[in-house]
């Protein structure tokens, strides 16, 4: 007799917890596990990440600034970029997300980072980009005059 194979799907929060505490198959599975289906065959390996879906963020100077573990100032609406592949080269752009999700952006933590476990909560995935912006000139000091009128 030919083998059934089965296909589980994680259900979703408030059940996904119990996905990594139970089996599919094991009594307490059903709590965060549904059965999908069944299939035949075997998955092959998936191809090299491809950008084409993802589309890339019409931006003539470039790619934002690298996200920075370091900075503590990012605010609503702030892009930044992550290095996700090294040869070929290749970024993605997110973006800081307003509040209450604001906050985020700036805890420190490798699992809030964009692309992250849990960057999602302050992060927002705009797409892939290329180059890199040119610095703004430095600011320059105000050489007028103010007068407080009361």
């Amino acid at each position: 007799t030919p083998i059934r194979k089965v296909v589980y799907k994680c259900k979703s929060w408030p059940y996904s917890n119990h996905c990594g505490q139970h089996a599919p198959n094991v009594f307490g599975g059903d709590l965060g596990w549904s059965l999908d289906g069944s299939c035949t065959g075997t998955t092959g390996p998936t191809s090299s990440p491809s950008f084409d879906s993802l589309g890339f963020i019409s931006n003539p100077s470039g790619c934002p600034p690298e996200f920075s573990t370091g900075s503590s100032d990012y605010e609503a609406g702030d892009l930044v970029s992550t290095t996700v592949s090294l040869s070929p080269l290749r970024k993605v752009v997110y973006e800081c997300r307003a509040w209450p999700n604001v906050g985020y952006c700036n805890q420190a933590g490798a699992s809030l980072d964009p692309g992250k476990t849990y960057g999602y909560l302050g992060w927002t995935l705009k797409g892939a980009c290329e180059g890199t912006i040119a610095p703004t000139p430095a600011p320059q000091v105000y050489a007028g005059a103010c007068t407080y009128i009361a």
